[in-house]
């Protein structure tokens, strides 16, 4: 009985050291590298960046990176609206790019351009009521293309 309990109680603390160490390390912090596409906020706080496929966005002194998009397709040319409140963006999650806009904290993208070409965001009007984007629509030339964001 006595070698049952002693063989029972070196189970238990070999258990115990054995859940003791198989927790996970303590997470370690790297810099990103490999960021493309930067675009600096209206104000000059933040930046968006392309970074394995999403738009991130950080502040621009420095710090902890966010994703602001999260898809299997790539998401790239982040452009930040005048107000700093939409960052636009070019994705090919429908097969070719078309353009979207987020809010810049995150949140669903909406989808503004539905052409089956590609089209890349440029720039947006100093009121923010237009986005202008380059696209190929009736030649191999491109032309920029102005769009009405409330109404697209």
């Amino acid at each position: 009985m006595r070698s049952r309990v002693s063989v029972l109680s070196v189970l238990c603390l070999l258990f115990i050291r054995v859940a003791l160490f198989a927790q996970l390390p303590e997470p370690r912090i790297e810099p990103i590298v490999g960021a493309r596409a930067p675009a600096l906020s209206p104000d000059g706080s933040q930046i968006a960046f392309v970074y394995r496929g999403d738009i991130w966005v950080a502040p621009s002194r420095g710090g902890r990176a966010t994703p602001i998009t999260r898809h299997i397709a790539y998401d790239s040319s982040p452009l930040w609206s005048p107000d700093g409140k939409w960052i636009a963006f070019a994705s090919n999650r429908n097969g070719n790019w078309d353009i979207f806009a987020v809010p810049a904290q995150g949140g669903v993208p909406v989808q503004l351009t539905f052409h089956a070409q590609n089209e890349i965001p440029s720039s947006w009007s100093r009121d923010g009521r237009f986005l202008y984007y380059s696209a190929s629509y009736d030649s191999n030339n491109p032309a920029i293309i102005e769009l009405e964001v409330a109404t697209g």
